[in-house]
């Protein structure tokens, strides 16, 4: 993985990654896309910092109901979060959409600064498909097994 935290100088490099990532989640440019994104789509918008293991799409106001009920227990939290890595792993080199256990799909965009990944462009919450009842009883079955 060539994401920040993985450099020979991991404190000086994480420092410089996180103010870089930081002064982009803060800048006029960023949040004017995210407001334009989330008020087009419906869609949650985050910039998260390459391994930043957080909780899917922290700090949006467009988060799914559904998924934040389900950070709400350590059981299907850590399911979401497992995700997160999975999908920041498989989005290094391009986007990539992965669908969680619930069957709603979550989608990264790697953020480079020459040639490392330093954060990602990160939404999604999306069920593309209607609900089922067999959808449903698989995604209690595997919390279960949680």
């Amino acid at each position: 993985m060539n994401a920040c935290h993985t450099s020979p100088r991991p404190s000086q490099e994480t420092d410089r990654c996180a103010e870089i990532v930081a002064r982009l989640q803060q800048s006029e440019i960023f949040r004017d896309y995210q407001q334009a994104f989330q008020t087009a789509t419906g869609l949650p918008l985050v910039l998260r910092a390459a391994g930043s293991f957080q909780p899917p799409l922290k700090g949006s106001k467009q988060i799914n109901a559904f998924c934040a009920m389900m950070a709400t227990s350590s059981k299907s939290c850590a399911a979401c979060l497992q995700l997160q890595e999975r999908v920041e792993s498989e989005a290094i080199e391009g986007s990539k959409t992965l669908q969680c256990f619930a069957g709603l799909t979550e989608s990264a965009v790697p953020v480079r600064v020459g040639e490392k990944t330093i954060a990602f462009l990160q939404t999604g919450q999306v069920l593309f498909r209607a609900p089922t009842e067999k959808g449903f009883h698989a995604a209690m079955a595997e919390l279960e097994k949680r």
